[in-house]
């Protein structure tokens, strides 16, 4: 996008990697996606662990309240297939991987300075107000929640665009 040229994802469809794979090498992507790739594994354990978490305080729960096993499973079960947690760990790891590729599309395009960008929805928590407050910063440069580029949280749906 920083060079003005789109792209055609009219041979891809969901599942097809070689068509992806293809259309990232096209436009330089490879290594943001490389990075994604070695921190997936430390992501993945992360979000397992949450959920047995989940899960575990389910258990406990039931059982100090003296819950039969049916009620138990049927909690741990719950805590195990909330979709809305799905949904924080989707909406927070395609911002992330998003973040990657952008970040690595304006080095490659010699942008130096980019903003914190947040939805203009009126529904931005404080850190991110405050990371857009910091303006026009150099890339790579870090934001007063500590982190360079988006997600500065869970369901974090910011971007950092070139100023």
């Amino acid at each position: 996008m920083t060079t003005g040229t789109t792209s055609n994802l009219n041979s891809w469809q969901p599942g097809g990697a070689p068509a992806a794979q293809a259309g990232i090498e096209d436009h330089g992507t490879g290594p943001a996606l490389a990075m994604l790739s070695l921190g997936a594994g430390a992501t993945a354990a992360a979000l397992t662990a949450s959920r047995i978490k989940d899960a575990a305080k389910a258990l406990a729960d039931g059982t100090a309240a003296g819950d039969t096993p049916r009620t138990i499973g049927a909690a741990m079960h719950a805590a195990l297939a909330d979709p809305d947690r799905a949904y924080a760990a989707a909406v927070t790891e395609t911002t992330r991987a998003i973040a990657a590729g952008a970040a690595d599309g304006y080095r490659r395009n010699g942008v130096a300075r980019g903003r914190w960008q947040t939805e203009p929805d009126g529904h931005v928590c404080p850190v991110c107000e405050a990371n857009a407050a910091a303006g026009t910063l150099p890339l790579g440069s870090t934001y007063p929640s500590g982190d360079t580029y988006p997600p500065a949280h869970p369901r974090c749906r910011c971007a950092v665009f070139p100023a």
